[in-house]
């Protein structure tokens, strides 16, 4: 979660409020962090989640075959909107959290 000052931060039980905050950072084309303080179940499942992911060490996934399986189906919905957006993503995780942070690619033509 460092180096992102103007980053939307959200962390994963408050998504479901948050869906214009999404929405509004994605139009002005800030970064967005996903996140799970830990131990919590929400870390757990976010973890779980992110599994494949952590293994590939790449942003090729299928996210949506994901999403079927996982119960934190508002993270996926945001990671849906900022996928269509255009932004790229990376994961980080600590003793403390795990996130997931989304940034602007290239400017829209």
């Amino acid at each position: 979660m460092e180096g992102a000052a103007d980053a939307l931060s959200l962390e994963v039980a408050g998504l479901r409020a948050a869906f214009a905050d999404i929405d509004g950072a994605i139009e002005k084309r800030r970064p967005i962090v996903v996140f799970a303080r830990k131990p919590s179940d929400d870390a757990d499942a976010l973890r779980r989640f992110l599994a494949p992911l952590l293994a590939r060490g790449d942003d090729r996934s299928d996210w949506q075959a994901m999403r079927d399986s996982w119960r934190l189906r508002h993270f996926s919905t945001c990671f849906g909107l900022v996928d269509k957006s255009g932004y790229r993503w990376r994961i980080e995780e600590t003793e403390a959290h795990i996130s997931v942070t989304f940034e602007p690619g290239d400017q829209p033509a």
